[in-house]
């Protein structure tokens, strides 16, 4: 059990915590507990750079989005599609919602993957009556609600439309087979980002479609591709609903452009060709909208900011388009040159798994947080960045107490068990820009950007105060407890470039290890000077922390 601690008397300032007064000056540290200033200049706290907080380019899922998929409130990337879990997420290939298997949080109501599982109702406990669970519709706001049956209603009535009027001729029905399989294989073979967003190259094959075919056959082509996936992977009915209606709107739209343009005139020269390009604008363009839109409505994430309409991630999409569109204008004027065609499909899939092999040469494979070689270059560019326009900027150093002990007594599968506990919740403390990553064995760097020594103690206590309360259950019924000594050094009174930072950070650690560790201290020029931690504990600390 954990023992309630005692604070040291303190002041409040605007929401800071405050040291007690009358030891800050002759430290010559920056207590100003004014309110932070917002970093409103700083690109990270638009568009975080860090190792596992970055936005793919790619086409979009609604599931990688809606985190329903999401890293921080917004922002990753995944195609335009509602399948399977955003946080923010999309994929090459035409926006979607994504599926399970996604770790981040969900709109409220859902379990954290938007694709993941189906609509369902069980029996409440006695006395409760039936009550739905987690992940159906009724979960959504009301207003996602209400687009996803627009949407849904609006792709039926264009497919019922479209099929009437023109009748699929049955000459083409050759070509509906290939383009049939070709996307329904090309379907099952995703792409996963390390932000959990979804990558497929179906766009090439579904705009293909409908250039070439009547609405009836790619309505049966959409709906087989999807269809296939959901008896592999279940995603709940309404995200794939969305992206079968998602893909149908898109086509419907990109094919009637097309033909309009081709009425009379022949196939081959620069009006089919203007018109492809049109329409493959029209379908990419529309297809990124739709699903801005849900993630909005669900999500409450701005168009701005949900990355959908981001130029990769369009450009991704629109490299996809102008292959269907090419294989479609030499399949209506030379058949034979269309397999030249299907050879750069494979490197089109190879290069989407360039981001992913990215993500993984900067990141911890044991944290997916940041590695020290991916934090040492970010914090020179930061540092760097704060030198030249004056700006504030810290470093802390977390060391994770006696995880020797807890190797020793419980295992070394237990003690890497506990190390990811603990970054999980160091991520979980910090904000939206700073940058962490794992230092050592049980040591983990902070760069806090746009950050003085008063907002970072604050932070630092919080990151404290969160693996203080990580209870680690093993098999054997015994609860394993953690606790950190956190140093806090400043640029640029504690050190001018990175290195001198981490390394003053690092004594500052050792001062909070020799005042009996699990505290936050800031750095202090010499050794005998009266270091205050934020908190003392007030009673002995649990067994193996």
């Amino acid at each position: 059990m954990v023992q309630p601690l005692q604070l040291l008397p303190q002041r409040r300032d605007r929401g800071n915590l405050l040291p007690p007064r009358g030891r800050l000056a002759a430290r010559g540290c920056d207590w100003s507990g004014g309110r932070r200033d917002g970093g409103r200049l700083h690109p990270d706290r638009r568009q975080p750079h860090l190792a596992g907080r970055r936005t793919l380019a790619g086409a979009r899922t609604f599931t990688g989005r809606l985190g329903i998929v999401v890293a921080p409130a917004a922002g990753s990337r995944p195609d335009h599609r509602l399948d399977g879990r955003p946080y923010a997420g999309a994929h090459a290939g035409g926006g979607a919602l994504d599926g399970p298997g996604h770790r981040r949080p969900a709109v409220a109501g859902t379990n954290g993957s938007f694709r993941s599982g189906a609509a369902a109702t069980a029996t409440a406990p006695t006395g409760e009556g039936p009550r739905r669970l987690k992940g159906d519709m009724a979960d959504l706001p009301r207003a996602a609600r209400l687009y996803l049956g627009a949407v849904l209603a609006t792709a039926s009535l264009a497919a019922v439309i479209g099929i009437v009027v023109a009748p699929p001729r049955l000459e083409m029905a050759p070509v509906a087979l290939v383009l049939l399989g070709c996307a329904t294989v090309a379907q099952q073979f995703k792409v996963r980002s390390p932000k959990h967003q979804s990558y497929y190259t179906t766009t090439i094959f579904f705009f293909a479609a409908a250039l070439l075919l009547h609405p009836g056959y790619v309505v049966v082509i959409i709906l087989t591709a999807h269809g296939v996936e959901l008896l592999r992977v279940r995603y709940r009915w309404y995200i794939q609903a969305f992206n079968v209606a998602n893909f149908l709107l898109c086509s419907m739209a990109a094919g009637a452009l097309f033909n309009a343009g081709l009425q009379g005139n022949p196939v081959g020269g620069a009006r089919s060709a203007l018109f492809a390009l049109l329409a493959g604008l029209v379908f990419v363009g529309l297809n990124h909208l739709l699903t801005a839109l849900v993630i909005m409505w669900a999500r409450g994430v701005p168009i701005a900011r949900a990355g959908t309409m981001d130029w990769d991630n369009l450009g991704t999409d629109l490299a996809l388009m102008s292959v269907g569109a090419l294989g479609s204008l030499l399949w209506l004027t030379n058949p034979w040159l269309v397999p030249l065609c299907l050879g750069p499909l494979f490197l089109i899939y190879r290069s989407l798994l360039v981001p992913s092999l990215k993500e993984e040469a900067r990141t911890d494979p044991k944290t997916e947080l940041a590695n020290m070689k991916h934090w040492n270059e970010v914090a020179r560019a930061e540092v760097e960045r704060a030198r030249r326009f004056r700006r504030p900027l810290t470093v802390v150093l977390a060391d994770l107490d006696l995880l020797r002990d807890i190797n020793n007594r419980h295992g070394h599968l237990t003690g890497d068990q506990m190390i990811r506990r603990v970054a999980d919740a160091i991520r979980g403390a910090l904000r939206e820009y700073d940058v962490p990553a794992r230092f050592g064995g049980d040591e983990f760097a902070i760069l806090m950007p746009e950050t003085t020594l008063a907002e970072a103690m604050t932070v630092a206590e919080r990151v404290r105060r969160g693996v203080e309360a990580i209870a680690l259950k093993l098999s054997d019924g015994l609860t394993v407890g953690a606790s950190v000594s956190i140093g806090v050094a400043q640029l640029p009174g504690h050190g001018r470039t990175a290195s001198e930072l981490l390394a003053a950070a690092d004594r500052a650690v050792y001062q909070a290890k020799a005042l009996g560790r699990n505290r936050v201290c800031a750095f202090t020029e010499r050794e005998s000077d009266t270091v205050r931690p934020i908190r003392i504990p007030s009673s002995p600390r649990r067994e193996a922390s």
